[in-house]
C-alpha cells in the first residue's frame, strides 16, 4: 500500500514505534475536496453537439502539523449527446458499464486514457497524477501553490518535468485545499487512505457519487466523506443533429463559473428536509452515514438493510439519522477500501 510509502519520510519515528504496546498512536486529519465544472460543444452539420462535465476529486490525509501525509487524485470526464429528444447517451472513450451506467475516471482508464503520445515527457495522466500525489507529501496547502507557470489556459509546475507531471495541476490544489478546509479529526496508528466515483447515467441527468475514506489497520472506517452532483441536460434540435446542454435553470448550476454545486454544498437549497420522513436535508444525512460508518468494516456497511424507492435504504436509518437510499454510497466505501489497499495508489 502506497500510504505508508508516503508516510515514512515525514512520520517514520512515530509510526515504527511498534513493540509489546504496539503501534504508537497520532493525531491525524481526513480531508475531502470536489469540483465539477462543465463545457458545450454545439452541434455540426456533421456531428452531434455534446457537454462534458469534469469532476475533479481529492483524498487528503494530514498530519498534526497541517503537512499531507498521503493523497488520492482523480478526475471523472461525463460526456453527454443526443440522438433523440429528451433523451441523452454517453458519449465518452471512459464509458465502461452500460448496465449501470457508469463511467472510469482517468485513473481506471490508465493507459487507455491515451495521453502518453501527446505528452512531452511520455508519460501517462495516471503516472503524472501519481508523480504529483508523491511530490504533495511532506508540503502544506500553502506550499502547493508555489512555483506555478501559466499551462493550457491553466497553471502547472514550474519543474514539473523533474518531478514527473506537465499537465495542469489547478484542480489538484483547488481540491486539496477544499479538503484542508473540510477536515475532520481522528486518531490512529495506521491508516490507508482511499477515493472513489460512481457515475449513474438517466436519459436527462448524471449522478456523480464521489468520496473518499481513510481505513485502519483491520479495515475500519476511521474517517470519510460522501457527496453527490447531478448534472440535468436540455436536449435540443440543431438542423439534423441535437444540441446537449446543461439545464443551468436549476439551482445546483452557477453559469457563470460553468460550475455545478453538489449536494452537501447545495446544503438547505436542495430543499429535502420538507418531503423527509425525519425533517432532514440531504447533507444532514449524509453527515449522518458518515458518522455511522466510523469503527465498521466495508462488509458491516451492507448489513441490515431494506428496499426503499428502488434501491436499499438503512433498516435503522430513522434512528441513525439517514432514511434516502444508500447503494451508491455503499459503492463508493466498497471502491475507496479497494484503493486503500492497492500497492499502485
Amino acid at each position: 500500500m502506497k500510504t505508508f510509502n508516503k508516510i515514512l519520510p515525514i512520520a517514520a519515528a512515530s509510526l515504527l514505534l511498534a513493540g509489546c504496546n504496539g503501534a504508537k498512536t497520532e493525531t491525524y486529519y481526513y480531508g475531502f475536496g470536489s469540483v465539477a465544472t462543465y463545457a458545450v460543444t454545439a452541434a455540426t452539420e456533421t456531428a452531434a453537439g455534446t457537454v462534458q462535465t469534469d469532476v475533479d476529486v481529492a483524498s487528503v490525509l494530514f498530519n498534526s502539523k497541517g503537512e499531507i501525509v498521503d493523497v488520492n487524485v482523480d478526475v471523472m470526464q461525463i460526456k453527454a449527446a443526443s440522438t433523440a429528444e429528451a433523451v441523452t447517451t454517453l458519449a465518452s472513450k471512459a464509458y465502461n458499464d452500460e448496465a449501470n451506467s457508469d463511467v472510469k475516471s482517468k485513473w481506471e482508464l490508465g493507459t487507455a486514457y491515451g495521453m502518453s503520445g501527446a505528452s512531452a515527457i511520455g508519460k501517462e495522466w495516471y503516472e503524472q497524477a501519481d508523480a504529483f500525489e508523491n511530490w504533495a507529501v511532506g508540503k502544506k496547502v500553502a506550499d502547493l501553490s508555489a512555483n506555478l507557470t501559466d499551462y493550457h489556459g491553466g497553471k502547472a509546475l514550474a519543474d514539473g518535468a523533474t518531478v514527473g507531471t506537465t499537465i495542469t495541476v489547478d484542480g489538484f490544489i483547488e481540491t486539496i485545499t477544499e479538503a484542508w478546509n473540510a477536515k475532520a479529526e481522528f486518531k490512529a496508528s495506521k491508516a490507508n487512505l482511499g477515493v472513489a466515483m460512481y457515475n449513474s447515467h438517466a436519459a436527462l441527468q448524471d449522478d456523480v457519487t464521489i468520496g473518499g475514506a481513510v481505513f485502519d489497520e483491520e479495515g475500519k472506517v476511521l474517517a470519510s466523506k460522501v457527496d453527490v452532483y447531478q448534472i440535468p441536460y436540455v436536449v435540443t434540435a440543431n438542423g439534423s443533429f441535437f444540441d446537449v446542454t446543461v439545464n443551468e435553470a436549476k439551482t445546483q448550476v452557477v453559469a457563470e463559473s460553468t460550475s455545478i454545486k453538489s449536494k452537501v454544498e447545495l446544503g438547505a437549497d436542495y430543499g429535502m428536509s420538507g418531503s423527509s420522513a425525519i425533517g432532514k436535508e440531504w447533507f444532514e444525512q449524509a453527515s449522518a452515514l458518515e458518522a455511522w460508518a466510523v469503527g465498521k468494516e466495508v462488509a458491516d456497511l451492507s448489513a441490515n438493510l431494506v428496499d426503499y424507492h428502488g434501491g436499499k435504504a438503512l433498516e435503522d436509518g430513522a434512528t441513525v439519522g439517514i432514511t434516502i437510499t444508500v447503494d451508491s454510497f455503499l459503492k463508493v466505501y466498497e471502491e475507496a477500501y479497494t484503493v486503500s489497499q492497492s500497492a499502485t495508489r
